[in-house]
């Protein structure tokens, strides 16, 4: 994946170095990591950075190649995860240099700043582990105590290799972990781009980091839909759940047709995609469940499972509300799951093969009843709006179908499941509870 004239010798050996650690983990590297130390350790002794910042250059350099073949943030935090978890602190501290150096706050559009707004948040230890920023003129104004006048405010630039070093790790160490991180970043496919790489972000800076909203009617509805979910994934009482869920699935409906019936008959349908990492274990299950719910709602899901990443086409509104649908969804299944398995005398309703049938019906009925919700809420909203709603959505598919051809035009079918009885039958019966 890593390509670039005229790359430095050096920084060849790093990423030949860093794609045997990410892939083989063997020990024909020993020799090359000591070398690169004993460069990096000389170079410094003659107070020069050398290899050390070479690192830091390369570890970018991954990262920007990576988002030129369709990657963004959350992507790549998801595969570190996957294949190195350790490296998760490094890896988010190298996405917040890139974005700075990228200048992406005011660069990127609006899906990508969620994507860093969504990692830094999460990450409670992110303020130590992202670059302070450079100061800039007018941004904000900085105290520094007056001894004998003023002194020039510098700012150490980040380093891979010293962020570890300074997290404990022996200089050895750090840098198989960089070489690592950077080796698992070149080793990654290319995946559809669904949206604008930083080579083709505008060159004109945002007003004051201005970013779009959402509309206040449409904040208002997804407030309420994602209250739902929230009272329904909190609920001890099963029944409650259930209703709360119903309700959910009823406004998303409606929601989506009153987003629909706003665009004109001419009007160009706006179609949405984004990526939904799925977690282990039982991740071919989990992708079921986000497959029929996106069927209920008229989206489409396609699923990598080498990378662990779902990615679902359809309008902005249906691929939102697809979204908050399978994260309670998901967390409900899983409670009754366990609920299930707790239920039964001996392990065997802990097995792994229950759980995974479990999830497997689970998702299935749920489908089902899914469709039948949202069947009567658009025979309501058609009579409430006195118009047959079947051409509308008629156009709407051929749009999310034209879409999903153009981002996968090679797709293949996954295979059949065996699946445990137990299993199958708990998570049918547990999903009949939803009452839609």
């Amino acid at each position: 994946m890593f390509e670039r004239a005229q790359m430095d010798p050096l920084e060849q050996r790093m990423i030949e170095i860093g794609l045997v650690l990410a892939i083989k983990r063997g020990r024909q590297h020993s020799g090359l990591v000591d070398d690169l130390v004993a460069e990096a350790a000389a170079a410094r002794s003659k107070g020069v950075s050398g290899p050390t910042e070479l690192a830091t250059d390369v570890l970018m350099q991954a990262l920007q190649q990576l988002w030129e073949v369709g990657w963004q943030p959350l992507d790549s935090i998801h595969a570190v995860r996957r294949q190195a978890p350790r490296l998760e602190p490094l890896a988010l501290a190298a996405v917040s240099e890139e974005a700075r150096r990228s200048s992406a706050a005011l660069r990127a559009p609006d899906g990508w700043l969620d994507q860093l707004d969504e990692l830094f948040q999460l990450d409670e230890d992110v303020e130590a582990i992202a670059p302070a920023p450079e100061p800039e003129v007018g941004l904000f104004e900085i105290e520094v105590e007056d001894q004998e006048g003023p002194e020039p405010l510098t700012t150490k630039p980040w380093s891979a290799i010293d962020m570890q070093s300074e997290a404990g790790r022996t200089l050895r160490d750090a840098w198989l972990d960089v070489l690592r991180l950077i080796g698992i970043l070149c080793y990654q496919p290319d995946m559809p781009k669904l949206l604008p790489p930083p080579s083709k972000w505008s060159r004109r800076h945002r007003q004051n980091g201005e970013r779009q909203t959402t509309g206040a009617h449409n904040a208002k509805i997804l407030g309420r839909i994602r209250n739902l979910l929230a009272k329904a994934e909190a609920t001890p009482y099963a029944a409650e759940a259930e209703a709360l869920t119903a309700k959910a699935q009823d406004l998303m409906t409606r929601h989506s047709i009153d987003e629909a019936l706003l665009q004109g008959e001419n009007e160009k349908i706006a179609i949405q995609s984004t990526r939904i990492h799925i977690v282990a274990p039982y991740a071919s299950a989990k992708v079921q469940l986000l497959h029929h719910i996106g069927e209920a709602n008229r989206v489409r899901v396609v699923w990598s499972k080498e990378l662990a990443i779902a990615t679902v086409v359809g309008t902005p509104v249906d691929v939102r509300q697809v979204e908050m649908l399978f994260t309670s969804l998901l967390v409900q299944a899983t409670h009754a799951m366990l609920e299930e398995g707790g239920s039964q005398s001996g392990g065997h309703d802990r097995s792994s093969s229950f759980r995974k049938s479990f999830l497997l019906a689970y998702a299935v009925r749920i489908g089902e009843r899914l469709v039948e919700a949202d069947a009567q809420a658009t025979a309501a909203e058609a009579k409430a709006h006195g118009r047959d709603l079947v051409p509308m959505f008629a156009r709407q598919a051929e749009a999310v179908e034209s879409e999903f051809d153009r981002l996968f035009p090679r797709l293949g079918k996954s295979g059949t499941y065996s699946v445990n009885p137990r299993g199958w039958d708990a998570g049918r019966r547990a999903a009949d509870r939803a009452q839609f």
